[in-house]
């Protein structure tokens, strides 16, 4: 998948052909039959090139070079405990997040609503509001009173000024 192949359960019989930075759009994964057998070419007016198979052995290939895929006489036992295609599947869905959903809160029912906003709720609530706001309206007027009285002692004491020097 990280080199942008396709998603096939192993449980497909299949060859898989996967482009690495391949130079157009046109290229894409291809997924062919087991029974396939794939020839590549190098023609004989090319430089050449590099083939990987699984990313662990790189050859370099020339002009005229041809390689030929098949699927082996000789299979390769392996073990498995476990369901391939449903495994797979599950494996799948936990890694790429597949149907994923952040467990929610229940919405509480209207009876249980009723309890948390009874009207008497509501009241204490409306009366804490409006003594909030009383309060701030208080403050900000004390603030408007102390900077009005400020600005009276500050012309006091510019007046006193005046007049002295005025004596001198």
């Amino acid at each position: 998948m990280s080199a942008g192949g396709p998603m096939v359960s192993p449980g497909l019989p299949c060859i898989i052909l996967t482009p690495i930075c391949p130079h157009t759009l046109s290229f894409r994964p291809v997924v062919l039959p087991d029974s396939c057998v794939v020839e590549v070419c190098v023609p004989d007016d090319a430089e050449g090139g590099n083939v990987s198979f699984d990313g662990r052995c790189r050859l370099e290939m020339e002009a005229g070079d041809k390689l030929r895929v098949s699927l082996s006489r000789w299979p390769m036992p392996t073990i498995c405990t476990s369901s391939l295609h449903g495994e797979w599947f599950s494996s799948m869905k936990k890694k790429l997040q597949w149907n994923y959903r952040e467990m929610q809160k229940p919405r509480p029912s209207r009876h249980s609503m009723s309890k948390v906003f009874s009207t008497e709720s509501l009241k204490d609530a409306l009366r804490r509001a409006e003594e909030k706001e009383r309060n701030q309206k208080q403050i900000g007027q004390e603030q408007v009173e102390e900077e009005v009285q400020e600005e009276e002692e500050e012309e006091e004491e510019e007046e006193e000024e005046e007049e002295e020097e005025e004596e001198e």
